[in-house]
């Protein structure tokens, strides 16, 4: 059963990612909302990362993944509009919170268990390599630091 906090990792091959056409209030402006997109839209190997700008537990998880290096697509939960509390949003994250990540077959939706699976899943620091590179390391160092 989920809890509000939803502190580990969910295996979600089964989890209806997608939101039904009535389940979305679509601006007026925009014919298709980036949020209900499905698992096929974006490579398996991607980071989908719902977020607010304002929140601080969002400005975490963003920290993080700028500091690894990676490449996530940032996705808006306007809280002021409480999208937080769509059905397809919902269907990410029963307690309503951002941030939220996708990344394979898992769902994570507690910012402290974000940054944990993102340093456990990706090691290794691209920056020191890039750096150790520039300042003329040789390839025992540059093995080293990959």
């Amino acid at each position: 059963m989920a809890t509000p906090n939803n502190l580990t990792p969910t295996n979600c091959s089964w989890w209806p990612i997608s939101a039904l056409e009535s389940d979305v209030a679509k601006p007026a402006e925009a014919p298709d909302a980036p949020e209900a997109a499905s698992p096929a839209h974006w490579p398996r190997e991607s980071l989908v990362l719902y977020h607010w700008t304002q929140s601080f537990s969002s400005q975490k998880v963003r920290l993080v993944i700028a500091e690894k290096g990676l490449v996530c697509e940032e996705r808006d939960v306007s809280l002021p509009q409480s999208e937080h509390k769509e059905p397809w949003f919902m269907r990410l994250n029963l307690g309503e919170e951002v941030p939220v990540i996708i990344h394979r077959d898992n769902i994570i939706s507690d910012y402290d268990q974000i940054i944990d699976y993102v340093e456990r899943t990706f090691t290794g620091d691209p920056h020191l390599a890039a750096s150790l590179e520039l300042r003329g390391a040789t390839p025992e160092q540059l093995g080293r630091a990959q």
